[in-house]
């Protein structure tokens, strides 16, 4: 009976002990503890094993490879919660994350872990080389704007054709020159010289006329 009543003693003795010594831990952390991230996180998590005291002020710091803190806010305690606003990370590499919190029993606890920021790094295209995005896009653009050589000649061919006139051999028999171009000095001293002939057989002609009619007069008179 006397050993009962010392296991009981001990098993109470036990059990209200066990809460008072439970340590609280972390139990996961956004983002995860030494983890690789592409995107900068906005901000950090982390969440216990048991609630933290009611009340308390959390304390988080957030440092990049600088060693910037990009804390952007005090952390704010929701249960076994705490959450800490960022400013972007800029600078790849490690982040250290140092954190402080009361447990519920009071008992201050410290700690810390990493992640990394790891962004995609940019494919650079190699000079003289076309992006095959933009490829297709800029070849069509080619074709289109710039018609092959051939279609090209082929309007001026037809604009060539339709412009000149068919005839163009006529054209130039019915407009040629004439022989004799009035005004021509040439054309103009043998005209003159005609009219002079005509001017001078009327003249003969008068003066034959004349002579006539003188004879006959001096016939009539006799």
């Amino acid at each position: 009976m006397r050993s009962t009543i010392v296991l009981a003693a001990v098993l109470l003795v036990s059990v209200w002990a066990l809460p008072a010594s439970a340590h609280t831990e972390v139990d996961t952390t956004v983002p995860e503890a030494d983890s690789e991230v592409a995107d900068p996180p906005i901000e950090v998590v982390l969440d216990f094993t048991a609630a933290l005291l009611p009340d308390s002020q959390p304390a988080v710091r957030v440092i990049d490879p600088n060693g910037d803190d990009l804390v952007a806010a005090p952390p704010t305690l929701d249960g076994a919660t705490v959450t800490v606003p960022l400013n972007l990370a800029v600078t790849p590499g490690p982040h250290r994350v140092d954190w402080a919190i009361t447990a519920a029993d009071g008992d201050d606890q410290t700690g810390t872990f990493t992640f990394t920021f790891a962004p995609p790094a940019d494919v650079a295209t190699p000079p003289g080389a076309v992006a095959p995005t933009t490829s297709p896009s800029a070849s069509t653009s080619d074709s289109a704007a710039t018609p092959p050589p051939s279609e090209t000649a082929t309007p001026a061919a037809t604009t060539s054709e339709v412009t000149e006139p068919s005839d163009a051999p006529e054209a130039t028999d019915a407009t040629a020159v004439p022989s004799v171009v009035p005004g021509d000095p040439e054309a103009a001293s043998t005209t003159t010289r005609a009219l002079v002939v005509v001017a001078a057989f009327f003249a003969v002609l008068a003066v034959g006329a004349v002579m006539l009619s003188r004879a006959r007069r001096d016939g009539s008179e006799q």
